[in-house]
């Protein structure tokens, strides 16, 4: 029996909580030898995991004596501005850290026939340890040059860095998987790379609507996800100011590690109202069976910036799971998806009050309908489309080997 092609998938992060990353294992693992490359394994015993181990390390300099530090100061002052003249050098430079010069050259015995790169910062390591039979596709999560382009510092840094390393990996990429349409769209007419898109919906769960009987007087909300505070999430909280008590909210929220207290607020803000709760966190595949129970997922998402204007979050793919209704925000992708197939309400704007006003009126019969509205379209807005999809893509691409 002929040995199995090998595909390395790339992303810098915890793999256990990267729903895209373990959605193309599930879709390649019985037809491929998979290998990941992150900072902390998947959950798949038959995966070969290498690990990222790139630790935050002090600048020397801060140990020294203050004059010292700020002659130290001084230079790299003046090395940013020497950066200007020759940047694309200084780019490498400060992305090959020891720790990814080790990577490359600790896998570099390694022949793999195809590298998923996922996020822009996987690129350069991708095309480093590609070989000349090795195809690349580029995973695109998010448009990464509009990452946080309110910023004005990060426009000033990070952009570059983005665009230079963009600008110089994508055209020698395969391929490039798409979350969503816009970045599709624009991608493939910028690099010219053709591209795919893979959204994020979730694997189909076999699961039953709960359809409410005329004597459930009480409506249960769900919203689960990361406690970011650039995704506004004490403006759900507000929202059940406008709705009366008949309506409960659980949140079922990850902290950021690095915005504790963002996380702490919002728990103070939801200890006013004895409807709101924090419920236990559960592991990505086992969302649709933990909130089956409830009636309505809720998603406002500021659009603040074009990433989550133009964003499809893998939640309404988890609310269809589950069987339960949505009320999310007008965020374009979002909002279509909603609409096409009537899976609950899309709100005006993003206003708290607005929000509330979509559903504090609705019936039983209103919520029943929405909910076997997803329960019909599971199988069509499940990951295993998506699985298909990706086999198919993989399959095109090796062939040429």
């Amino acid at each position: 029996m002929p040995s199995k092609k090998s595909v390395l998938i790339i992303c810098e992060s915890d793999l256990s909580r990267e729903p895209r990353v373990i959605r193309q294992i599930l879709a390649l693992k019985d037809d491929y030898a998979i290998s990941t490359l992150g900072a902390k394994a998947s959950s798949f015993d038959e995966v070969i995991h290498y690990d990222f181990n790139s630790k935050y390390q002090k600048p020397a300099h801060w140990s020294y004596p203050m004059p010292v530090r700020k002659a130290y100061s001084a230079v790299l002052k003046s090395y940013e501005k020497l950066k200007d003249f020759y940047y694309d050098f200084y780019v490498e430079k400060e992305y090959w850290t020891q720790n990814k010069k080790d990577l490359v050259k600790n896998l570099g015995s390694k022949n793999f026939d195809l590298i998923i790169a996922h996020h822009w910062e996987s690129l350069p390591l991708a095309h480093s340890l590609k070989k000349d039979n090795t195809k690349v596709i580029f995973n695109v999560h998010d448009y990464y040059s509009l990452q946080f382009e309110k910023s004005e510092t990060w426009n000033k840094t990070q952009k570059r860095v983005i665009n230079h390393v963009m600008d110089k990996y994508v055209p020698k990429s395969n391929l490039i998987f798409s979350a969503w349409t816009k970045i599709h769209d624009d991608y493939q007419k910028k690099y010219g790379i053709p591209s795919i898109i893979i959204n994020n919906a979730t694997e189909y769960n076999e699961l039953e609507p709960k359809l409410k009987n005329d004597s459930d007087q009480k409506i249960y909300i769900v919203h689960h996800g990361i406690a970011n505070s650039n995704r506004k999430i004490e403006t759900m909280i507000k929202m059940m100011d406008y709705l009366d008590e008949k309506f409960h909210l659980d949140l079922m929220l990850i902290p950021s590690s690095h915005e504790m207290d963002y996380f702490n607020s919002l728990k103070a803000m939801a200890d006013a109202d004895p409807r709101i709760n924090f419920i236990d966190t559960v592991p990505t595949r086992e969302i649709p069976k933990r909130i089956n129970q409830y009636d309505i997922g809720l998603y406002i998402l500021q659009p603040n910036g074009f990433n989550l204007t133009y964003s499809l979050p893998n939640k309404v793919f988890e609310f269809v799971q589950a069987r339960i209704a949505c009320l999310v925000t007008p965020n374009i992708e979002m909002k279509t998806l909603v609409e096409q197939y009537d899976l609950g309400w899309v709100a005006e704007d993003f206003d708290p009050v607005n929000v509330a006003n979509k559903i504090k009126n609705i019936t039983n019969e209103e919520l029943n309908q929405k909910k076997l509205n997803a329960h019909k379209n599971a199988h069509g807005l499940a990951a295993e489309v998506n699985y298909k999809i990706i086999k198919d893509a993989v399959a095109a691409l090796l062939s040429s080997n």
